[in-house]
């Protein structure tokens, strides 16, 4: 029998802990993280995409910090740091995807990379509506782990995204020939690449 990944064990972890926020939580309270367990376990076993996985466990990882706020304080934030952890990995499985993307920018953030941050800058405003410190950590924190990322990742872009291995090769007028070019990418982090041909006119 083949052991379950690392990943496996944590949304195991983050379903478990939602059923123990609804033991802990106010009975009128008890259906919000059992909804939200129902939620997740549909998302991690049916998504629709990688982005919906991505974003959802962005999302739990500010909902276990408020429901275990209330009797924990601000040491919840240990129970969603595994969060972390899934969202980096689901990074990593989105940066692998095969799309072409149509843009007029030759290099720019991804929306899930705007999306990310407006996420983070809404926890921390959301947490003085709310007066939470749990809130505000962990906005704060998941500030701080995206600023680190984005810095890391630019410091590994290269400033030429693709390496082209140049040849001569001498056509023919009015001959029909087949021209083939290497292109190699030289962003080691994953993404997408792609090429136009060129108007002959």
């Amino acid at each position: 029998m083949p052991r379950p990944s690392l990943v496996t064990v944590l949304r195991v972890y983050v379903l478990l802990t939602l059923v123990a926020a609804a033991v802990v939580a106010p009975t009128l309270m008890t259906l919000v993280p059992l909804a939200i367990f129902a939620g997740y376990l549909v998302v991690w076993r049916w998504p629709i995409s990688r982005a919906q996985l991505l974003l959802t466990d962005s999302l739990v990882f500010y909902a276990l910090a408020l429901l275990f706020e209330a009797s924990l304080g601000a040491w919840c934030l240990l129970l969603a740091l595994p969060l972390l952890y899934l969202v980096g990995n689901d990074l990593e499985r989105l940066a692998v995807r095969r799309r072409v993307i149509t843009t007029v920018s030759r290099r720019r953030p991804t929306n899930i990379a705007m999306t990310l941050l407006l996420m983070a800058l809404g926890a921390v405003l959301i947490s003085q509506i709310l007066a939470s410190l749990a809130l505000l950590l962990s906005g704060g924190l998941a500030l701080v782990s995206l600023a680190v990322l984005y810095f890391l990742i630019w410091l590994r872009l290269p400033l030429t995204p693709l390496r082209v291995a140049t040849r001569e090769q001498r056509i023919l007028v009015s001959a029909h020939q087949v021209f083939r070019v290497a292109v190699a990418a030289a962003n080691p982090l994953g993404g997408t690449s792609t090429c136009a041909p060129l108007n002959p006119g």
